[in-house]
């Protein structure tokens, strides 16, 4: 006869902790891919009132994007008469003005229109309206 301890059964690991970590880094991932699907290509755009290499002073066009529309030194027009204007131009340019209220996928869809014009853009900051 054998008198000892009874042997203990052994539970099987708990998944809960496996999972939590699961979906941390699947919420994660998703939140940092979320900008990603913004910019297809890369933009480089210089911000307007930087440093300025060229030696001579130029009127520079801008052209202020807003949800209804866009208007090019003030005046309404649509893509077609901008882009046609800007490139009238010797050196096509122009200082892109975001609306305040303005989301980032229609200004990166105006860059992108910009850039594969052949017009160099430059981003002019949004006015807040804080202090």
């Amino acid at each position: 006869m054998k008198i000892g301890t009874p042997s203990r059964t052994r539970r099987p690991p708990s998944l809960v902790p496996m999972i939590d970590v699961v979906m941390n880094l699947l919420f994660f991932f998703m939140l940092a891919t979320t900008f990603a699907a913004l910019a297809p290509q890369a933009l480089a755009v210089a911000l307007a009132g930087g440093s300025a290499s060229s030696s001579a002073p130029s009127v520079t066009p801008t052209l202020r994007v807003a949800p209804k529309g866009l208007a090019l030194d003030g005046q309404a027009m649509d893509w077609a008469t901008v882009l046609a204007r800007l490139k009238a131009q010797p050196a096509p340019s122009v200082v892109v003005e975001p609306a305040p209220d303005l989301a980032a996928p229609p200004l990166l869809d105006a860059l992108l229109k910009l850039r594969e014009a052949g017009v160099s853009a430059r981003l002019a900051r949004a006015e807040t309206g804080r202090r």
